[in-house]
């Protein structure tokens, strides 16, 4: 069963809703990452992004370099 989360909203006397994505019931959602710095002028960074449901999920990694001259 999927929910969506609403928030009623008031701007100079005007009621307003704003309604995000559905999430799902029982659902699980989780991210983990490093930074790290390899060398003097070098750092690294490595994250994952998880969301787990009974009939859906996503994930997503994301890896950076960053180097300063």
């Amino acid at each position: 069963m999927e929910m969506r989360p609403v928030i009623e909203a008031r701007l100079v006397g005007q009621t307003f809703y704003v309604a995000g994505l559905p999430f799902a019931r029982d659902s699980l959602a989780g991210d983990i990452g490093i930074h790290a710095a390899i060398a003097d002028r070098i750092d690294i960074r490595l994250a994952y992004q998880g969301f787990l449901a009974q009939d859906w999920q996503g994930h997503g990694l994301q890896a950076g370099l960053n180097w300063c001259l």
